[in-house]
C-alpha cells in the first residue's frame, strides 16, 4: 500500500469566506462580496492571505472585484499553479468544513472544493495538528479527508477496498490511531500518522447490529448498535470482550456514547440515558422520567461534572454525572434551537450544531447564551458534527448534494 500526498487545493467559486489577519473575504459563485474592512489578495482570482505591503486600496478593490466576478460567471476561480483534476469547469460542491473562530465567533475560513472529495460528511476528530473527516459517501464504499488544521490545506484522502469502509459514520481516537464505525457492521482502524490499515475489526462474535458511535475508556473500546446493544472490544488486540445487551439496560434504540472515568453513558433516542460500569459491563442506573424532558435525545458531552444531552426536539439536558441527578434543561427561544444534533465542549462552553443552520454557544457553568452563530458567511449548510481543537470549531455541513468516491492515497 502507498500514500501520495497532493498539494493544496485552490479556492474554488462557491463556499470560501476567509479571515485574513482581521480582514474578511466572502466568494460566491457568481459574484463577489466584501464584509466591513474586506480585502482581495494580491493575486486577484484568488481569495487568500494578502501579502504584506500589498493590501489593495479601494480603487484596486472595485477593478478586482469586477474581475473575479467576471471569472465567477464562468463557475470557477483560478490561481496560479491549480492541481491538474482541478483545472476542469467545476460547480463546487456543497460539502464543506467551517472553521471558525469561536472567541469572536467570526469565519476563518470555509473549506471546500473537489480535492477534498467530501461527500456526505458526517463526522470530526482532531489529533496531532490534523483534522480527520469521515464522508458516509451515501451510495458509496466512503473514504476519510485529512487536513491540516491549522490551515486547512489538504494532507490526503484515504480510501480504497483495504480500508473496507462502509457507510462510515463515526470516528474516535484510540492512542495514535483512528477508529472509523461502519454502520454496514464493521470498525476500521488506521494509522493516524501513516494513513495505512492496522485493522478492520469485524465478524459475528463481535454482535455489530447497525453500530454508529464509539467511545474509548483507556483499555477497551465501547461501540454503539442502534439494534439495542453495546460491543466491547479491546482497543490493543481487537479481540470481542463481551456483547452488552438485555432488558436489564433497557436500551431504547441508543444512538450516542459517553465515557466518565469508570462509567459508560449510553444515549437512548427513546428517551433515556443507560450508564454501565467499564470494568463489568453490569448496569449501574437508567436515567428516565418525565423530570428530565428528554425529546429525542441524540447527543451527548460531558465536561467531567456534568453530562449534557443534546435534544433534536430543541433543548439540552444537563444530568450530574455522579449522581444521575438533573441539573437543568436549557431551552427557550433565545437560544435558537433548530433541530440541534451535535454537541462539542472547550472546557468553558458548550457549543450546539443546529441542523438548520447555526451553532448555539452556551456558558457550560450557568447554562447562560453566549452567542448564536449564524449568517450568511458561515455558508451552514445542513450542519451535522463539530470539533473543537484549542480556539478553532469545525463545523462539519453534511450538504445537500454528493457522491462518494474512492481514492487511493500514496506518498
Amino acid at each position: 500500500m502507498s500514500l501520495r500526498f497532493r498539494p493544496d487545493p485552490p479556492v474554488h467559486a462557491r463556499g470560501m469566506a476567509v479571515l485574513l489577519d482581521g480582514w474578511h473575504a466572502t466568494c460566491y459563485a457568481r459574484m463577489m462580496t466584501y464584509q466591513r474592512n474586506g480585502e482581495l489578495a494580491s493575486r486577484s482570482l484568488r481569495c487568500g492571505r494578502p501579502a504584506r505591503g500589498h493590501r489593495l486600496r479601494w480603487a484596486n478593490r472595485v477593478a478586482a472585484a469586477a474581475l473575479a466576478a467576471a471569472g465567477m460567471a464562468m463557475g470557477l476561480l483560478t490561481m496560479a499553479a491549480p492541481v491538474a483534476a482541478a483545472t476542469k469547469s467545476v460547480c463546487c460542491r456543497a460539502e464543506t468544513v467551517a472553521q471558525l473562530d469561536h472567541s469572536r465567533g467570526g469565519v476563518v475560513r470555509v473549506i471546500a472544493g473537489p480535492a477534498y472529495e467530501f461527500a456526505h460528511p458526517v463526522a470530526a476528530v482532531v489529533h496531532a495538528g490534523d483534522l480527520f473527516v469521515v464522508n458516509d459517501a451515501s451510495q458509496g464504499a466512503g473514504s476519510l479527508t485529512e487536513l491540516n488544521a491549522a490551515t486547512g490545506s489538504l494532507v490526503r484522502v484515504i480510501a480504497g477496498k483495504a480500508y473496507e469502509f462502509a457507510h462510515p459514520v463515526a470516528v474516535a481516537m484510540d492512542g495514535a490511531d483512528l477508529v472509523v464505525v461502519n454502520a454496514g457492521g464493521s470498525l476500521t482502524e488506521i494509522n493516524a500518522a501513516t494513513g495505512s490499515v492496522v485493522r478492520v475489526i469485524a465478524g459475528r462474535a463481535y454482535e455489530f447490529d447497525h453500530p454508529v458511535a464509539v467511545a474509548r475508556d483507556g483499555r477497551n473500546l465501547f461501540v454503539v448498535n442502534t439494534g439495542g446493544s453495546l460491543t466491547e472490544v479491546n482497543a490493543a488486540t481487537g479481540a470481542v470482550v463481551r456483547v452488552i445487551a438485555g432488558g436489564a439496560y433497557e436500551f431504547a434504540h441508543p444512538v450516542a456514547i459517553a465515557i466518565d472515568g469508570r462509567y459508560v453513558i449510553a444515549v437512548n433516542r427513546g428517551g433515556s440515558l443507560t450508564e454501565i460500569s467499564a470494568a463489568t459491563g453490569a448496569r449501574v442506573r437508567v436515567i428516565a422520567g418525565g423530570a428530565y424532558e428528554f425529546a429525542h435525545p441524540v447527543a451527548i458531552g460531558i465536561d467531567g461534572r456534568d453530562l449534557f444531552v443534546v435534544n433534536r426536539g430543541g433543548s439540552v439536558t444537563v444530568v450530574n454525572a455522579a449522581t444521575g441527578a438533573r441539573v437543568r434543561v436549557i431551552a427557550g427561544g433565545a437560544y435558537e434551537f433548530a433541530h440541534p444534533v451535535a454537541i462539542g465542549i472547550d472546557g468553558r462552553d458548550l457549543f450546539v450544531v443546529n441542523r438548520g443552520g447555526s451553532v448555539t454557544e452556551v456558558n457550560a457553568a450557568t447554562g447562560a447564551r453566549v452567542r448564536v452563530i449564524a449568517g450568511g458567511a458561515y455558508e451552514f449548510v445542513d450542519p451535522v458534527a463539530i470539533a473543537v481543537n484549542g480556539r478553532d470549531l469545525f463545523v462539519v455541513n453534511d450538504g445537500s448534494q454528493g457522491a462518494g468516491s474512492l481514492t487511493e492515497v500514496r506518498v
